[in-house]
């Protein structure tokens, strides 16, 4: 990963010029790893200055003049262009011809600035602003059960479990249990850079990237940063959000927390509410920290993050709570052009969760299932990554090791099951990428994988999965067009969720299959990226089949049960664009189309039937403008088709849009904001059973907040 050229160019951005602080920053890549003697390069006016970063992949301009367009190239990565608004910033860089760094929207979010005028709550708030993006069913983790936090990326979903990974500074977020990601447990201010990659990356993560990869990034520690955020609003909204960070050139951190709580909403359905349904309250605390040791050699990096949450599901006697963390450690030496990188870590997590039968009418309700895991999950892997004429390659070596104790009661009978489970893994990987031409990228990746799970001695599945790619810049200089195109094998592991846990939503039970397959797919996708100073689309074509698709089927009256449901066959297209039409003025938007459906079924009655909780269309509009001084008006416009909640197609949720509003402004340290969910107050069905629920409506929060630093 070292060794390798990046040019920076810098030219004058949308906004009237001001002189800020130095430029300092860094340069990593996709995983994290330090890019260590890149070569940047600042243009401004009759000027031309030139730095190369050090061992931790650091870099400083002390006279820049910012805003301005900055782009990073590198042989064997992917270009990154965005604008520049504050100092310090981060670069993260894809290996060339293996993935097209995706920033999160076309508002080009992909800093903490831009990140902050998304009218959201969570990160997974923040992420709907990408149409292909989803957690299984249509609420926000601030307002639903944990277990349905998983990731769907281009409709490959046939049940609650994850099909993308989640990383936060390379590092998965993906629960060992059951793949969820607990997306409460980031703090607001730990949030830095967001990229996402909408197509497989299974060759280089493994069984959870099988539908694409989340990169999050936290703050530099060398950012001397003091931040404090208080919020209020309706349903007795509540939160507090802190940061800090510095240091000296050796030594340094960064640190932030967040405390939220509200009493939240019923999210049965008016029409068929009774006395035992309630407000589905939530309240959760979490934290995130970590420290860097630099020297001219390597780079150390410790940190840690955790929380909890405690939650109500919407019945008087149905609970969810939930705790634990991951500490990690990494580093990185340089030694010339080679690069070699060890990373380990370690994540507890302890999940109880309450079920009852409500009887008709819903005045009554009998507790008969109270569920405890306790799960502890640990990685560590081995990274070496070298240039080679043209390109660069990486080899990685990972070890994963997950154990969980699964206790389910029955206070009706009284009867307790109790299970220890296992899911032991290994892995080994290449992947490279190279510039065979000036205008051609092409790279590609393999990787072996082996399994035993739930027991620890069972014997072990293997499978190997690949990816390719290439990428032609067709057109530069002023307009610039590139064509790519990609092929990819992946593979999923069911999760021990999925192999051991029942659960019940409304009157449905859903069984647990210890003898599930792992998920195959294979697809591809082609694209053209179209840009010039003021606008950029982006167009792609993608079709993707899970072979073994794991879904809940439907097997009596109110039961389902998980199983290998034949294939899942996705097909879509997504166009994403920006345009900036006049000075402090940036509009996006987001559309995905597709077709995702059973086929070669397990049964006659799902052939052809559409994958639950899957629409057929979604459209995002976003947009902000600064409209007097440093009053900034943002917003994000979400439309859904309507969709299926289960694998019969019986149950169907009505077509759902959704506005929010952000008003922002800033005087020196201080700043505030006003946020309007769900402006016109509009009904999203979430789930039909038949009993249907609700997503929150319309609500209004405040917030205060004090900053020093950038």
């Amino acid at each position: 990963m070292t060794g390798v050229t990046v040019l920076l160019t810098l030219a004058f951005g949308l906004w009237p010029s001001a002189l800020l602080p130095p430029l300092t920053g860094t340069v990593r890549s996709f995983d994290g790893v330090a890019i260590s003697g890149a070569t940047v390069v600042l243009r401004q006016p009759e000027r031309l200055q030139t730095a190369t970063t050090d061992a931790s992949g650091a870099f400083a301009f002390p006279d820049a003049v910012l805003p301005a367009m900055v782009e990073v190239s590198a042989r064997g990565f992917t270009t990154v262009r965005r604008v520049v608004e504050s100092s310090p910033t981060d670069f993260l860089l894809f290996p060339a011809g293996l993935t097209e760094a995706v920033t999160v929207t076309p508002i080009t979010v992909d800093t903490r600035t831009a990140i902050e005028k998304i009218p959201a709550l969570t990160a997974d708030e923040m992420l709907r602003s990408v149409s292909g993006f989803s957690l299984f069913r249509r609420s926000s983790s601030r307002a639903s059960n944990p277990t349905t936090h998983g990731v769907t990326l281009r409709g490959l979903s046939a049940s609650g479990a994850s099909r993308g990974l989640v990383l936060l500074d390379g590092v998965p977020l993906n629960e060992g249990f059951g793949g969820w990601v607990t997306w409460t447990r980031l703090p607001t201010d730990a949030l830095d850079n967001v990229y996402v990659n909408r197509g497989s990356g299974a060759d280089t993560f493994g069984s959870d990237a099988l539908g694409g990869v989340i990169s999050f990034t936290t703050p530099s520690t060398t950012r001397r940063q003091l931040s404090t955020t208080g919020q209020f609003g309706s349903r007795s909204v509540g939160g507090f959000d802190g940061a800090a960070g510095g240091g000296r050139e050796i030594l340094s951190a960064f640190g932030a927390m967040s405390w939220f709580r509200t009493d939240g909403v019923v999210p049965v359905a008016p029409e068929s509410a009774g006395p035992v349904d309630v407000p589905a309250d939530a309240e959760w605390v979490n934290g995130l920290g970590k420290a860097a040791i630099r020297s001219t050699a390597g780079l150390f990096v410790a940190a840690g993050w955790g929380g909890r949450d405690d939650r109500g599901n919407g019945t008087v006697k149905q609970r969810n709570r939930m705790a634990g963390g991951t500490f990690a450690g990494e580093y990185t030496h340089v030694v010339d052009d080679l690069a070699i990188s060890a990373r380990g870590s370690i994540s507890p997590n302890d999940f109880d969760q309450s079920f009852s039968i409500v009887a008709p009418g819903r005045a009554t309700e009998t507790v008969n299932s109270v569920q405890r895991v306790e799960t502890l999950a640990s990685r560590a892997s081995v990274d070496v990554g070298w240039t080679v004429p043209q390109g660069s390659v990486t080899a990685r070596a990972l070890i994963t090791r997950g154990s969980a104790e699964f206790v389910d009661s029955d206070p009706r009978v009284p009867s307790t099951t109790s299970q220890s489970i296992y899911d032991v893994s290994e892995a080994i990987s290449v992947h490279g990428g190279f510039v065979p031409a000036k205008r051609l990228t092409v790279g590609g990746g393999v990787r072996r994988e082996w399994r035993a799970a739930p027991g620890e001695e069972d014997p072990r599945d293997a499978t190997t999965v690949g990816h390719g790619t290439a990428t032609f810049e067709a057109m530069s200089g002023t307009t610039r067009v590139l064509l790519r195109g990609s092929l990819a094998a992946s593979h999923r592991w069911p999760t021990l969720n999925e192999m051991v846990r029942n659960f019940q939503v409304g009157a449905i039970r859903t069984l647990a299959n210890p003898d599930l397959r792992p998920e195959h797919a294979r697809g591809g996708d082609v694209g053209v990226v179209a840009s010039q100073r003021l606008w950029k689309v982006t167009a792609t074509f993608f079709h993707t089949v899970v072979h073994d698709a794991i879904a809940n089927v439907t097997t009596a009256t109110n039961i389902r049960q998980r199983q290998n449901a034949g294939d899942a066959v996705s097909t879509g297209f997504e166009i994403d664009g920006e345009l900036k039409p006049v000075r402090r003025v940036r509009i996006g938007a987001s559309a995905t189309f597709t077709d995702a459906t059973f086929q070669d079924s397990l049964e006659p009655a799902l052939e052809g039937n559409r994958l639950p909780q899957v629409p057929k269309r979604t459209f995002v509009l976003l947009s902000d403008a600064t409209v007097w001084r440093s009053i900034v008006v943002s917003g994000i416009l979400r439309t859904t088709s309507s969709q299926f909640d289960d694998d019969r197609n019986q149950f169907e949720l009505e077509p759902a849009t959704q506005l929010d509003l952000r008003v922002a402004g800033r005087s020196r340290a201080f700043g505030w904001y006003l946020v309007w969910e769900n402006v016109g107050d509009a009904r999203i069905e979430v789930g039909r059973t038949p009993l249907v629920t609700l997503a929150p409506g319309q609500a209004v929060r405040v917030g205060i907040n004090w900053r020093l630093g950038n």
